[in-house]
């Protein structure tokens, strides 16, 4: 049965919640189960004149949460997106799945370049989607609860290729952007931004993953709430360090415009 919720109502009452394992009468196939884009039924991809481009979180029924630099025309241009038309979000694996998109909204003090700034955009669907068990919204970390917590939070991996599937990578924060190695060199962010590490050596961001989430949980195990506190925005190399650091924008830095855009239709 759909669930039923306001429908630009950012964090309804469902958002941010795995599904639960429904009986059909089948067996279980736990692989498939399993499987980030399963269990979490907010993540979906951007795909930019019909090649997948990045990756988007669902934040309501209508509106997505992504990268700006993933949605402009030019990695050197600031204000001017791609034609929407050009644009398709994707749900499944089948393109016949892939969802139209109406409008999408730059944040105004969007800065490109390697490490781009405000980078952050909204793209709203043609037809909003009607929640069930396989696709319902994340929370958004509007208040940055988050935001300096020191528990393990989850980001998404995926090869830039026409398969669908993410890999979880376990990571945490890193506020100064440094790394655990002394000879690794800090990059320098701003506020607005932090930098996230992985936790486990051999698992990485790669192509495709921009515009995805860093997901917190603000729940207990039994009524889960995860949370997007921030957004993928670059992935530089550092000075003397094997792993590459991971910039992400930090949302609750942005609360006003998302609620303006996203509830007020904008």
């Amino acid at each position: 049965m759909p669930f039923v919720c306001q429908p630009r109502h950012l964090n309804p009452p469902i958002c941010g919640r795995k599904p639960r394992y429904r009986s059909t009468g089948r067996t279980l196939d736990l692989f498939e189960y399993y499987a980030p884009r399963n269990l979490h039924p907010w993540l979906l991809g951007l795909k930019k004149y019909k090649r997948y481009e990045c990756s988007a979180t669902l934040i309501s029924d209508s509106w997505l949460l992504t990268a700006a630099h993933c949605v402009v025309r030019s990695q050197e241009s600031r204000n001017r997106t791609v034609d929407p038309r050009d644009l398709k979000v994707q749900l499944t694996l089948n393109p016949r799945d892939d969802r139209f998109v109406t409008k999408i909204v730059l944040h105004p003090d969007y800065e490109p370049g390697i490490n781009p700034l405000n980078d952050l955009a909204l793209v709203m669907l043609e037809e909003p989607l009607i929640f069930s068990e396989r696709m319902y919204p994340a929370c958004i970390d509007l208040y940055g609860e988050g935001f300096l917590s020191s528990s393990t939070a989850l980001a998404f991996s995926r090869a830039n290729e026409s398969r669908y599937e993410y890999d979880e990578v376990l990571q945490e924060l890193d506020p100064d952007c440094h790394g655990p190695a002394p000879r690794c060199r800090s990059w320098r962010i701003e506020d607005t931004q932090f930098c996230g590490l992985a936790l486990e050596e051999n698992k990485k961001l790669v192509g495709g993953s921009s515009g995805g989430p860093y997901m917190q949980n603000h729940g207990p195990d039994a009524e889960e709430s995860w949370a997007v506190s921030g957004v993928m925005s670059a992935s530089v190399d550092r000075t003397g360090c094997d792993q590459p650091v991971t910039i992400y924008t930090a949302v609750h830095h942005f609360k006003e415009w998302i609620e303006s855009v996203v509830e007020g239709g904008q």
